[in-house]
C-alpha cells in the first residue's frame, strides 16, 4: 500500500510538472517576444529626433515676437485712442 501511495505521488508529481512545464514554455516564448519588443522600442528612441528640433524652436521663437509685436503696436494705438480729445 505505501509502494502504491508512493507511485501515485510521483506520477501526480510527473503530470503537474507536465501541465506547468507547457504554461513555462509559453511564458518564455512571450517574454521573448516582448524582450525583443523592447530592444526595438530603445533602438528607435535612440534614432528619434530630440524633442526641442531647431527648426520647429525657431519656428515658434518667430511667431511668440510676431504675436508680441502685434500686440505692443495694438496696445499702443488703443492707448493714443484713449487719451485723445
Amino acid at each position: 500500500m505505501l509502494s502504491k501511495a508512493h507511485n501515485y505521488c510521483d506520477y501526480e508529481t510527473q503530470r503537474s510538472a507536465v501541465t506547468n512545464n507547457s504554461k513555462i514554455a509559453a511564458l518564455r516564448a512571450e517574454l521573448a517576444l516582448l524582450a525583443d519588443e523592447e530592444k526595438k522600442l530603445q533602438e528607435r528612441l535612440q534614432r528619434a529626433l530630440p524633442a526641442g528640433d531647431l527648426k520647429e524652436r525657431r519656428r515658434k521663437a518667430i511667431y511668440y515676437w510676431t504675436v508680441t509685436q502685434f500686440l505692443t503696436v495694438a496696445a499702443f494705438f488703443f492707448s493714443l485712442l484713449a487719451f485723445d480729445p
